[in-house]
């Protein structure tokens, strides 16, 4: 029942979707009608994702599904660009929000990704922490690289 802060590109977003899938599953047998909110609603995901416009449409069916069931509370989507803008580098722009997550509600960090991309979330997440992210948080941060 804790915030938790979800990074993804590409493949990565595999086991994300599972998430979402298993929580809006949860939330819908709730039911939209019940006078008790569903038991994510204080632990709301911020999700960044990067991907490339070949899974636009996979990626934003089960976002705009979350979304509808108050999952998240942030949705960062970055397809790829021309710019080389990564998602990664949008953490610094929410750095604010990602700290109050991690820092005083005791949220968890979920990265799943390429070996790059997971160095910049290390890089920018231990910038936001002003000390390095895998020792801060111990258990809290999770990491998956392919």
């Amino acid at each position: 029942q804790k915030p938790l802060v979800v990074i993804s590109t590409g493949s990565g977003f595999a086991p994300v979707r599972s998430l979402l899938q298993q929580r809006i599953q949860i939330a819908r047998e709730w039911g939209e009608e019940s006078s008790t909110p569903h038991p994510f609603h204080t632990s709301p995901i911020s999700l960044f994702a990067g991907f490339r416009l070949v899974d636009e449409s996979i990626i934003h069916a089960a976002v705009d599904l979350a979304e509808r069931y108050r999952l998240l509370d942030l949705a960062c989507l970055v397809p790829s660009n021309p710019e080389k803008k990564r998602v990664q580098g949008y953490l610094l722009d929410k750095r604010d929000t990602i700290r109050a997550k991690l820092v005083e509600q005791e949220g968890y960090v979920y990265v799943c990704g390429s070996a790059a991309m997971t160095e910049g979330v290390r890089v920018n997440l231990s910038e936001i922490l002003a000390g390095e992210v895998k020792q801060i948080m111990g258990e809290r941060y999770v990491e998956e690289v392919f």
